[in-house]
């Protein structure tokens, strides 16, 4: 799987985002990229039927990532 790497100067950013929310770096970098891909659909002005398939897309992601927290088993948990 592709892993891009994260601008030096968004290190810090991501980081403090983390530390604050108790979330692992991973899970907040995957969290504002789905968000910001669904305003960058939504400002591009797709058909309805496609930013409601991605609006459920994220929310189906969250909901997983949610369970997953909640058993234990959050795949974005660094080991």
């Amino acid at each position: 799987m592709y892993s891009p790497k994260i601008s030096e100067e968004l290190i810090p950013v991501v980081k403090l985002i983390s530390t604050s929310s108790g979330k692992p770096m991973t899970y907040v970098v995957n969290t504002i990229l789905s968000y910001s891909i669904y305003v960058f659909f939504l400002m591009l002005g797709p058909e309805a039927n496609q930013v409601a398939k991605l609006q459920s897309l994220i929310q189906n992601r969250n909901q997983n990532t949610n369970k997953e927290s909640r058993n234990g088993k959050n795949k974005y948990t660094h080991h």
